[in-house]
């Protein structure tokens, strides 16, 4: 599996993506408009890895609160499954992938649980996006996180997690994220692979 990261996804500063395979890439954040069909100006990095294919095949949106990347990444052409944890963020979705025309599954549950709604859902994954989620995690759900991203991406799959940095230079927002964070987090031993 790989894992890629964007360390801070408010600043437009340099992002950082991890993969399986141990490399870090640099590049900008990824944030949809509220239409979920654009990007926000000086955050392209979603849409650069939309085009450049290293979002792939099936996507799971982990936390897909309202819908926005879920809706963005689907009408790219990708089956696409959202989960988040609150009904209405997910009824909210719903609308969104409606109006926009674009089949999206959408499910209410818990992402620390994926395993039990693997089926509806639709596992396996090539791809999962989190925009958002990581970063408002406990330091002690971040493994079982981590497990559960595991036991719904296919093997060699992808997931694209932006993070708030612990660089970020606000003194509000989430819990800010560290390097060190993420590699004790995604171990090698739960499957994942971070390039560095």
């Amino acid at each position: 599996h790989t894992l890629i990261l964007d360390f801070d996804m408010t600043m437009g500063s340099p992002a950082v993506f991890l993969d399986r395979d141990g490399t870090i890439n640099e590049d900008s954040g990824f944030l949809a408009d509220p239409a979920g069909l654009r990007l926000l100006p000086g955050v392209g990095s979603g849409l650069r890895l939309l085009e450049e294919g290293e979002i792939q095949g099936a996507v799971l949106d982990a936390g897909c609160g309202t819908g926005g990347h879920a809706v963005l990444v689907a009408a790219r052409g990708h089956r696409v499954a959202g989960i988040d944890i609150t009904a209405r963020a997910v009824e909210l979705a719903r609308a969104r992938a409606a109006a926009a025309g674009v089949a999206v599954v959408l499910v209410t549950g818990d992402a620390l649980d994926l395993e039990l709604h693997a089926e509806a859902l639709g596992a396996p994954f090539d791809s999962v996006l989190d925009v958002g989620l990581f970063h408002v995690l406990q330091p002690d759900d971040r493994r079982r996180y981590a497990t559960a991203l595991s036991s719904v991406v296919r093997p060699g799959g992808a997931a694209f997690v932006v993070t708030w940095s612990d660089r970020n230079p606000f003194g509000i927002g989430p819990a800010r994220v560290t390097r060190r964070d993420l590699r004790r987090t995604f171990r090698a031993n739960e499957g994942w692979h971070l390039k560095a």
